[in-house]
């Protein structure tokens, strides 16, 4: 079985021991395509979103619709506080890596 190459156009953040945040370059935008990764019971599941940088800094844009009222709902979103802050430090960091300052 070949060796999957590894790509190098994402960083990777460990944003706690079950959550795993991929972030794509965003070149010189305020926002970039980004996942996570969750580890849930014994599996895994992929959530797809932006990360954008916002005025308090980088957070994960979670997946939205726009409701008949035209609000805009997100389809999923962590109920804890401590894990956004978990999910924005990793972005924070990875946007480091890329050299995008806040």
């Amino acid at each position: 079985m070949a060796k999957k190459a590894s790509n190098p156009e994402y960083i990777e953040k460990e944003a706690t021991d079950d959550i795993l945040v991929r972030m794509y370059d965003p070149g010189k935008n305020d926002k970039a395509r980004a996942s996570l990764t969750l580890e849930v019971g014994g599996g895994k599941m992929v959530i797809y979103g932006n990360a954008v940088n916002g005025k308090s800094g980088w957070f994960f844009s979670y997946p939205q619709y726009k409701s008949k009222d035209g609000e805009y709902k997100n389809l999923v979103f962590a109920l804890d506080r401590e894990i956004n802050d978990a999910i924005s430090s990793a972005l924070e960091a990875a946007a480091d890596n890329y050299g995008v300052a806040n």
